[in-house]
């Protein structure tokens, strides 16, 4: 991760143009997306009934290197405007978007597999055993989260009454408190490859109402008319890539010299 960026408030010209752009990024979705294996016992390893969480997760939480620009990290209550943002960003930037929901599973439904299987043919299962399997799956998708804004060039927050509803700054999501902390911990670097990235982080999952305060502070805060500037200048430099533009749009505070 190089750079990131938050978005407050964001909406399109139109709603004409946000039923188009959310479109494609629908479309995207439905091209690439996948439906993980039901069946969790061909990661069982030997006889001993010890699962291979490394395949498991590889397989629900995938980490595609080399793919994606964009990490954008929003509540799920926005999807709408997630999709139309990924589907702006293909169109008019030449950035692929990456969806959590484009890649990866529900991290729900692989907690209930592994209960599931851990536990046959319970209805309620047992209470210790089940805090183990959210652990253990809520430890692979925080490690495919990481991996994930690292490899991507640049993060965009959407900050909205839905994402940070508590006073304009605190989140009920444990994933999005999750995701810009880690973007101000991630070491800073360019990437190679130029693509974009939407997560919302399987957040169908129902936490329970617990508010954090999310430091947002390090996130360059990009407005609608910023965003608008971006796509004309994009539009008037064709040979130049979309995100340098943003860049230098807004370049990185200078560093204050140290004298001895």
């Amino acid at each position: 991760m190089y750079r990131g960026f938050k978005i407050e408030p964001f909406k399109f010209t139109s709603s004409e143009k946000h039923v188009e752009y959310e479109k494609i990024g629908r479309s995207i979705y439905n091209g690439i997306a996948k439906k993980a294996e039901t069946n969790l016992e061909q990661f069982v390893l030997g006889t001993n009934g010890i699962l291979n969480g490394s395949a498991i997760q590889n397989h629900w939480f995938p980490v595609i290197k080399n793919k994606f620009d964009v990490f954008i990290s929003h509540s799920h209550d926005d999807e709408s405007l997630a999709f139309a943002l990924a589907g702006w960003l293909r169109k008019d930037f030449h950035l692929n978007a990456f969806l959590d929901k484009y890649v990866w599973d529900s991290a729900d439904g692989l907690i209930r597999k592994l209960d599931e299987l851990s536990q046959p043919g319970k209805r309620i299962f047992d209470y210790k055993m089940r805090n183990m399997s959210t652990s253990q799956v809520h430890a692979m998708l925080t490690t495919a989260i990481f991996q994930t804004i690292d490899n991507c060039e640049c993060l965009f927050f959407l900050k909205t009454d839905k994402s940070v509803p508590v006073k304009d700054v605190m989140t009920l999501s444990p994933w999005i408190y999750l995701e810009i902390g880690l973007s101000a911990v991630i070491d800073k670097h360019r990437s190679k490859n130029r693509m974009a990235v939407y997560s919302k982080a399987n957040e169908n999952a129902d936490f329970s109402s617990m508010g954090m305060e999310l430091d947002d502070s390090h996130l360059q805060i990009l407005k609608s008319a910023d965003l608008n500037k971006w796509n004309s200048d994009c539009l008037k430099n064709k040979d130049r890539d979309s995100l340098s533009i943003l860049y230098d749009m807004f370049p990185l505070p200078q560093k204050k010299a140290i004298y001895g």
